[in-house]
């Protein structure tokens, strides 16, 4: 697992970023973000990456 060194998780980003996981998802789709899944529900997102992204309001 030495690749993931310093990787985030997706709830993590999420909280980092003020915005949804839904939403976070929806930027690694879009390849916004770098991300890993190790299955059962796990990602794990690029810290790199993550903190040049621009993050938006989170929705009430």
């Amino acid at each position: 697992m030495d690749d993931l060194d310093g990787y985030v998780e997706l709830a993590e980003v999420a909280a980092r970023m003020n915005i949804t996981e839904a939403q976070v998802m929806d930027l690694v789709r879009h390849r916004v973000l770098r991300a890993v899944n190790l299955g059962l529900g796990l990602i794990m997102v690029e810290p790199a990456i993550l903190s040049g992204s621009v993050s938006t309001p989170r929705p009430a």
